[in-house]
């Protein structure tokens, strides 16, 4: 009978109950960090929606915008918060969004509010031409024939 082999398989599982109590206990300490400081992931999602301003509190950092739930067809009014860090594109100012106007805008959710980090203006400009009007214009273009 060889002891040291026997000894050597003491040892070793010796070695694997340690290691066992060592992954207990970083797993417990895990789970506990987890319950104590819960990772809300949700709140860390980029959403992106597309609406009419219906209001403008330039004072109070915020506008609303009503749009309807591509998925179930809802109308939806929502109120955004802006912030030092929100850009702004086609618009150089809260104060110069107009209502009515059409825009995108990129938001998370933080602490039950949505606050928008990129508002887009969309230009919908759009001008209307009698057909007389385009045949002048298109009569101006051509270069005259000498």
């Amino acid at each position: 009978m060889n002891l040291f082999n026997g000894a050597q398989w003491a040892d070793s599982g010796c070695r694997r109950t340690r290691r066992g109590y060592f992954v207990l206990l970083a797993a417990s300490t895990i789970l506990c960090l987890m319950i104590n400081y819960p990772i809300s992931a949700a709140s860390e999602i980029t959403k992106k929606v597309d609406g009419r301003v219906i209001r403008v509190n330039a004072p109070a950092n915020m506008f609303a915008i009503e749009y309807e739930h591509p998925a179930t067809g809802e109308h939806i009014e929502q109120e955004f918060l802006i912030d030092e860090h929100t850009r702004l594109k086609n618009v150089k100012s809260l104060e110069k969004l107009k209502k009515a106007a059409i825009i995108t805008v990129d938001y998370r959710v933080v602490d039950g509010k949505a606050k928008a980090f990129y508002v887009d203006l969309v230009l919908t400009q759009v001008q209307y031409v009698k057909p007389e009007e385009l045949a002048a214009l298109i009569l101006k273009i051509k270069p005259e024939k000498k």
